[in-house]
């Protein structure tokens, strides 16, 4: 079986991280901690906080792997298949990231109408 390759990140914030060597296209499953908020704006008791910060929401994301960027991780949720252009950029920050792997690849210049 290859090895694979792993990359290493270093970031002030979460110091170093190993993440599998990616390449634009390489579609991947990112296990990470979010962040949250009450974005209600309403009161809360001291009893409702407390419930409420019970630590981070944990996701994973499916999606294609764009760039990596001084402490992010760069994806891309949607490519149209006439024009390769994307959509849904978004970023993860590397301080929240648990896992990733890569699980396929996308060649951009190739994808196809059917």
């Amino acid at each position: 079986m290859p090895r694979k390759r792993i990359e290493k990140i270093t970031t002030k914030s979460s110091g170093t991280k190993k993440i599998p060597k990616l390449k634009r296209g390489d579609i991947v499953v990112i296990y990470w901690h979010d962040a949250f908020s009450n974005s209600g704006g309403t009161w809360m008791s001291k009893e409702e906080v407390n419930a409420f910060v019970g630590g981070p929401i944990k996701v994973f994301t499916v999606a294609m792997y764009w760039s990596t960027k001084v402490e992010q991780i760069n994806l891309i949720q949607t490519v149209v298949s006439a024009d390769g252009s994307v959509a849904n950029p978004f970023s993860i920050p590397v301080g929240c990231i648990k896992k990733v792997c890569k699980i396929g690849r996308l060649e951009i210049d190739s994808v196809h109408d059917d």
